[in-house]
């Protein structure tokens, strides 16, 4: 049985409560101050996510570069599927999601996106963090679904019943992802990985999935799926919504939660984002 260790405790055994989605107010992106951060870092480290609503900034990309830039993300990533599309990402390295301005079925569509991490055939822990930045909100719908994967596959595989059967998670074949808008690039590995005591995520039920290969190719692959999934309800201490405002933004742990988002309607003005992913945690002192 693989060891985890016990420096990640508050977001592996954290349940997830409204007031996680409060947001931390930020008076001013040039000059975030360290209570503000402090109140940032309390968040996310527990919560493996955390809401923000910007007071007196104009929301733009530039302003989601200065935010990465304070906690020490790095540089946007850009998935090498995309290099060669620039209707995709921007120059920056950052990404708009708003309905009808090109074919991709998440980005560009008001389709509902079930739970995933970002990075589709990325290898198990590559992009650390994403965000996403409202410019305006849908009219209806829409909501930001959170899932806690790693503190559900904490409990489970903790459990000396269940413990055999969420191994099967760990298998280099667990699941398989393609990339539904490139050539069907696609990557095989597991769902979750324990290194060095850390739990990774890359658990996902998106249209990039092919759990049936998993299925064939795993012993009782399918029996733990079955166990994670009837976690991922409104009722299930893993499991939290939130509909970002304008001038809201949320910073998740990629490596750590899943996250979906529900169908919606436009209004006058269509429902844009922006999105960044990153190869570098949110900094902060363990």
């Amino acid at each position: 049985m693989n060891s985890i260790k016990n420096s990640h405790d508050l977001i592996y055994k954290h349940v997830y409560r409204s007031e996680d989605i409060d947001p931390v107010y930020i008076k001013s992106v040039d000059m975030i101050s360290e209570k503000e951060v402090e109140e940032f870092v309390k968040k996310y480290k527990s919560a493996g996510f955390v809401v923000f609503e910007l007071l007196n900034d104009s929301t733009n990309q530039n302003v989601m570069l200065k935010i990465a830039k304070r906690f020490k993300l790095g540089e946007p990533f850009v998935p090498n599927i995309y290099l060669s599309k620039p209707e995709i990402y921007e120059k920056s390295g950052l990404n708009i999601i708003k309905a009808g301005e090109g074919t991709h079925r998440a980005f560009q569509t008001i389709n509902e996106q079930k739970i995933h991490c970002d990075g589709t055939i990325e290898p198990i822990g590559k992009i650390k963090t994403s965000i996403l930045l409202c410019i305006t909100p849908a009219a209806v719908g829409g909501e930001t679904i959170i899932f806690n994967s790693v503190a559900a596959f904490y409990d489970l595989y903790e459990n000396k019943e269940s413990n055999s059967i969420m191994s099967s998670f760990l298998h280099f074949k667990a699941l398989k992802r393609v990339a539904v808008n490139g050539e069907k690039e696609e990557y095989i590995g597991p769902s979750f990985l324990i290194n060095n005591g850390e739990i990774s995520s890359r658990f996902s039920l998106d249209n990039t999935c092919d759990w049936d290969f998993g299925f064939r190719n795993v012993e009782f692959l399918k029996e733990a799926y079955s166990l994670m999934t009837e976690k991922i309800t409104p009722n299930s201490p893993y499991y939290i919504e939130t509909r970002l405002k304008k001038n809201q933004g949320i910073v998740m742990a990629n490596d750590k939660i899943s996250h979906g988002r529900k169908e919606y309607k436009d209004g006058n003005s269509k429902r844009e984002m922006i999105r960044g992913l990153f190869e570098i945690k949110l900094a902060y002192s363990d």
